[in-house]
């Protein structure tokens, strides 16, 4: 019995699905009529539109939906493509039509860095086109969004990626740099020397040698093991020659090895060497620059020497006005703003530190970057220092406490935990009558056994 009614089940289901078919195989076939009218209209958004609407639900349609989507993209236009494509997706499941739109997302969200759209996108594409040519290039892209959403599985992923046969291995090298990187920029530096190896032994000829090289070298530095590090660019040297890019990265190390060591003398003379031998390597004649002026810097504050901190000051503002976007110049101006606050240039310290913010945000804020480099993190830390200097100075030195408030919500909307910008927070709110508010913060300094649990204590007991 229980055969007998399951075999007409399955007839009955098969004919359902056979009725279903048919009224919806004229829908998802293109007819000649269908393709010529498409081909006609593949460059013209408004007939495109047009079919689009006309033709909803059918397959002609979606093909329509999804040419939109890509002219958009090849305009410029990836706001609106990624609009078409997931239009797309979401009105013709598990057609061919949906999961090409999933590839389509998968690219337009990489190529913006949104990277965790993308992975999402591409998983599924290549999930339902197992046999795709290029799935192999997919899932590189898929791999690289995990590491840009500093997705823990990267790492397996990539090496289950590597050790496995593709059709083509062009994305090798890209992702065994691409480890190198992760761990570099996650400060794993022991394990970035043993992948940036791998980037040296496994591709050779691969342009990703002298990123790995730079990573090992720097990566040394971090460590302490200055004298390889030392041994290593010297080695660099000798590879690259003069006036090259590669070898300026190296000098520029050893530089900075010296100067931490506390040779001061022989730093500026390795960092002049940057500006003299590789003067064609903008980038790292900038940076050499201001290391120059920053040793100059150092000893004026040590000799309390007033006339070289008032050249060294001067040198600052030149370099700013030089090399205006270059990733120094905001290092550049927390210098111009210590020196402009210890004279009492209150106003001039404000704009300096109002320069840094505005640096910064042009480079990290609004923004998909989820693993930002060790210059970026570092540049982001210094902009926060710049809002918190701000604050205090508006607050203490100009009496403005409400504007000081913004600076301290501003920092407390980054970092809830701010604790300095919390009891700042309480004693604008404080000067401004906002006793109540105030009152609130420091009790949780307080509950919480922070850091400044003392001061919020004290501070608490005067209102």
């Amino acid at each position: 019995m229980k055969s007998q009614f399951w075999s007409r089940a399955v007839i009955l289901v098969a004919i359902c699905l056979f009725i279903l078919s048919s009224e919806t195989r004229s829908q998802w076939t293109l007819t000649p009529a269908d393709s010529l009218s498409y081909e006609k209209a593949k460059n013209d958004t408004a007939k495109l539109s047009q079919m689009a609407s006309v033709h909803r639900g059918d397959r002609v349609g979606a093909k329509a939906q999804n040419r939109l989507g890509w002219l958009a993209y090849l305009n410029k236009k990836p706001e609106i493509a990624q609009q078409k494509f997931a239009s797309t997706y979401s009105l013709y499941p598990n057609r061919p039509e949906s999961f090409e739109a999933a590839y389509f997302l998968g690219v337009v969200t990489d190529k913006s860095d949104k990277f965790e759209e993308a992975k999402r996108n591409l998983q599924v594409y290549v999930a339902n086109n197992p046999n795709d040519g290029d799935v192999d290039y997919w899932e590189y892209l898929i791999i690289r969004a995990i590491s840009e959403t500093n997705d823990s599985n990267f790492i397996p992923s990539a090496h289950t990626y590597l050790r496995s046969k593709h059709v083509s291995q062009e994305w090798n090298p890209t992702l065994q740099n691409e480890l190198a990187r992760f761990s570099f920029e996650t400060g794993d530096f022991l394990n970035t020397l043993v992948e940036a190896q791998k980037v040296i032994d496994n591709y050779p000829n691969s342009k990703y040698v002298r990123y790995a090289e730079g990573d090992i070298l720097e990566s040394n530095i971090a460590l302490g093991n200055s004298q390889v590090a030392l041994d290593f660019a010297n080695t660099l040297l000798s590879k690259y020659g003069l006036n090259n890019d590669d070898a300026a990265r190296a000098q520029l190390n050893i530089a900075s090895i010296y100067e931490n060591r506390g040779d001061l003398d022989r730093a500026r003379s390795e960092y002049s060497k940057v500006v003299n031998l590789h003067p064609s390597t903008t980038y790292r004649v900038a940076a050499a620059e201001y290391s120059l002026i920053m040793i100059d810097l150092r000893q004026a504050r040590e000799r309390n020497d007033n006339a070289a901190l008032k050249s060294a000051a001067k040198d600052l503002k030149e370099f700013v006005s030089n090399h205006p976007k270059d990733h120094s110049a905001p290092r550049a101006l927390m210098s111009i703003a210590d020196l402009a606050a210890q004279n009492g240039k209150v106003q001039d310290a404000i704009d300096a530190y109002n320069a840094i913010i505005q640096y910064v945000d042009s480079l990290v804020v609004g923004k998909n970057i989820s693993r930002l480099s060790p210059d970026l993190k570092g540049l982001r830390e210094l902009a926060i220092q710049a809002h918190m200097f701000k604050g205090v100075l508006l607050r203490v030195q100009m009496k403005n406490s409400r504007s000081a408030l913004a600076e301290f919500d501003y920092l407390v909307g980054v970092n809830q935990n701010n604790t300095a910008a919390l009891l700042n927070k309480a004693m604008c709110l404080i000067d401004i009558g906002r006793k109540r508010e105030a009152r609130i913060i420091l009790q949780q300094l307080v509950d919480k056994q922070t850091d400044l649990k003392d001061a919020a204590s004290q501070l608490l007991k005067t209102i």
